[in-house]
């Protein structure tokens, strides 16, 4: 019988955290808690945390934004969508001065205000989101976010997405 492990977590100081993933209806199983217990006990012995994730950690938040950003995940996106990091750029200059605003009506309004096709600004919001230049509170759904509910990433600091100068 092999026991194996959903997800091996390996970080730049060298720190590692394993993951099991299983449904919560398997939890009642006893053969899956005794393979669980394996698993936890051997990277234990290893020095490496161990977590159990279930569905019940994603809230219903939480899934609607991973499906919201999901087209814009990857490597190649911007590609495909033709967006640029001066986009970026130019979208986190133009939330700012907004904070109270929801980030939806913002983006609308910003389509119609710079004559851009509809959508245009929120296909930026949500590559900048995908792509961790802006950090959003994933905990609420995505429609209810206000520009003061986001915060510019040390990423796109460090790629120069975004200059404060």
């Amino acid at each position: 019988m092999v026991v194996s492990t959903d997800l091996l977590v390996d970080f730049a100081d060298g720190k590692k955290i394993a993951i099991a993933i299983k449904p919560v209806s398997k939890l009642s199983e006893q053969r899956t808690i005794e393979l669980l217990q394996i698993e936890k006990s051997y990277w234990e012995c290893r020095g490496v945390a161990w977590h159990l994730f279930t569905e019940r950690e994603v809230t219903d938040g939480m899934r609607e934004n991973l499906k919201w950003i999901q087209p814009y995940v990857g490597e190649d996106v911007a590609d495909h969508y033709q967006l640029s990091l001066s986009e970026v750029d130019d979208l986190i200059r133009r939330i700012q001065p907004h904070p109270q605003a929801k980030v939806s009506q913002l983006c609308a309004k910003l389509d119609d205000q710079y004559s851009v096709e509809p959508g245009f600004h929120l296909s930026i919001f949500r590559y900048a989101v995908a792509q961790r230049f802006i950090k959003a509170p994933f905990d609420q759904p995505f429609h209810s976010w206000q520009c003061k509910d986001l915060a510019v990433s040390e990423k796109a600091q460090a790629n120069e997405v975004f200059n404060a100068s």
